[in-house]
């Protein structure tokens, strides 16, 4: 990379953290729940869409990603292997409900314009990246599906602390039960962190996880705190950092976006989020009577939101971190393993002959 290019990456990158941390501070002085996430979505995301070009390091994101493994897996306690046997009712209708909510969401896209590979990698909760990757090398247009996941979480992130904090159901957040403060930070303790991110990055990457650079410190920070060999906590200006990276991030997604790209990623998005909430909360609330659960906790785990982003609410709201952050990591593994099995699915009930299209297969682009 020529300076000038590193210069103007320097820029965009000072703009991003730049609109990320007057947004974080003015939704904190607000009380707002998740406040560093939020704010700085907010701020980046109107700042995109009026033209200007925010980023955020790739490393930087990846880095605070990893932070925030670590801090989710100190919520993990010694009861867990315990706990999961009575997860097991609400992870199994989770599985179902992911089955059934992409066919019904899919079919929804389809009506309103979309390919049939588009409109699948637009309703499959994955990954954004990954949907957007493989339904594009598939023939799909990674520009709408991308902007649907992006829309999607953003809707998600955005709603539900804001309906706890209207409802009044929010109470200052419990991040310090699974954080420190860095001036409590011993040196010994330092090297643990450090220790369990690189080690739980080459883990997470060597066997492939998805999300690796957020699973795979979780994991390993998880191992350590339910085996007892650990009790060492994140600071919690890491945890705060971890939140205006990622917020900043989500916001710069929507760089470059046009108007006339907008129309029909955003309606698609809207109208199907609202649909998945509407059944997440219907699941809730049926799972919570079922099995004595929290309710607050089934609706975290069944919100169609990312696994970092919605851990990260768990944690801003006092919700239960390690059950929300498992469902999600069981569910973006379901759909990476269902990728193509699903994908048949939806080529036989788009009248097609079952094939998975090639990557030079193309469709018309509905956003043009």
């Amino acid at each position: 990379m020529n300076l000038a290019a590193w210069l103007a990456d320097w820029r965009r990158w000072r703009l991003a953290l730049a609109l990320g941390l007057i947004g974080g501070a003015l939704f904190w002085e607000m009380t707002m729940p998740l406040a560093w996430l939020l704010g700085a979505m907010a701020a980046t995301t109107i700042a995109a869409l009026l033209g200007a070009r925010p980023a955020v390091p790739r490393r930087l994101n990846l880095g605070t990603q990893a932070i925030l493994g670590l801090v989710l897996g100190c919520a993990f306690g010694s009861d867990f292997v315990a706990q999961v046997g009575r997860w097991s009712i609400s992870l199994v209708t989770m599985c179902a409900y992911v089955a059934v909510t992409t066919y019904l969401v899919m079919r929804w896209y389809r009506r309103l314009g979309m390919g049939p590979t588009t409109a699948y990698f637009s309703s499959a909760p994955g990954g954004l990246n990954l949907m957007a990757a493989v339904g594009g090398a598939l023939g799909g247009d990674d520009r709408v599906i991308s902007l649907v996941h992006a829309v999607r979480i953003l809707l998600v992130v955005a709603s539900i602390p804001v309906w706890y904090r209207i409802t009044g159901a929010y109470v200052p957040a419990k991040v310090m039960d699974v954080s420190a403060r860095l001036a409590d930070l011993r040196g010994i303790d330092a090297a643990v962190l450090a220790g369990c991110a690189v080690a739980g990055l080459a883990l997470g990457r060597a066997i492939r996880l998805p999300a690796f650079w957020l699973t795979g410190p979780m994991l390993l920070s998880a191992a350590l705190h339910v085996a007892g060999l650990s009790q060492v906590r994140p600071p919690i200006e890491l945890v705060y950092l971890a939140q205006l990276v990622t917020g900043s991030a989500m916001g710069s997604r929507f760089v470059g976006t046009k108007a006339r790209h907008l129309l029909l990623p955003v309606t698609a998005s809207v109208t199907g989020t609202a649909a998945m909430l509407a059944g997440a909360f219907a699941c809730a609330r049926i799972l919570a009577v079922a099995t004595g659960l929290s309710p607050d906790a089934m609706l975290l785990s069944f919100a169609p939101g990312g696994l970092a982003e919605m851990s990260l609410v768990a944690l801003a709201l006092g919700v239960d971190v390690a059950f929300v952050s498992t469902h999600h990591f069981v569910r973006v593994v379901l759909v990476v393993m269902l990728v193509p099995l699903i994908q048949r699915m939806a080529a036989r009930a788009a009248g097609q002959d079952g094939a998975l299209p090639t990557a030079s297969a193309t469709e018309p682009n509905p956003s043009a």
